[in-house]
């Protein structure tokens, strides 16, 4: 059995007691309000911008339109929304690139599922495409529906 000072037990009593009190006083800490008006609610918004340049050409509108119902609609069929824009990025070689750019908004849930979904889409587009990089940008947002 091992002894323990009396002044070093009566130390960790208070140990103890200051960390029980923290802990019942961090329960009773209100929750700060939420930053949404009534009638809104904080979600996440994820926009990933899909290049479309290959080393043998582009990605197809078709193919683009394949990815979104094999990968994108099975992760969220509640909804998002896609669009074609043009931009530009520097690759990992310094070049400036010029491409199209599909992209993609996400708007959905805080969960680990819904953000590795959109982390797994980002991924699976740039084995299938045989892309550089996916550029993934994440907000949140008040939401009403």
């Amino acid at each position: 059995m091992i002894r323990i000072p009396a002044s070093r037990r009566h130390r960790l009593k208070l140990g103890f007691a200051a960390l029980c009190l923290a802990g019942a006083l961090a329960a009773c800490v209100p929750h700060p309000p939420s930053p949404c008006p009534a009638g809104e609610r904080s979600m996440q918004v994820d926009t990933l911008y899909f290049g479309t340049r290959q080393p043998e050409g582009v990605v197809a509108a078709a193919a683009w339109r394949g990815f979104v119902d094999a990968e994108v609609t099975p992760r969220f069929p509640g909804g998002f929304t896609w669009w074609l824009g043009e931009g530009q990025w520097r690759t990992v070689r310094g070049d400036i690139q010029r491409e199209s750019t599909y992209i993609l908004r996400v708007v959905h849930g805080d969960t680990l599922a819904e953000s590795g979904a959109v982390a797994a889409l980002a991924e699976r587009y740039k084995v299938e495409f045989r892309q550089e990089a996916v550029l993934r940008v994440r907000s949140i947002a008040c939401v009403a529906f």
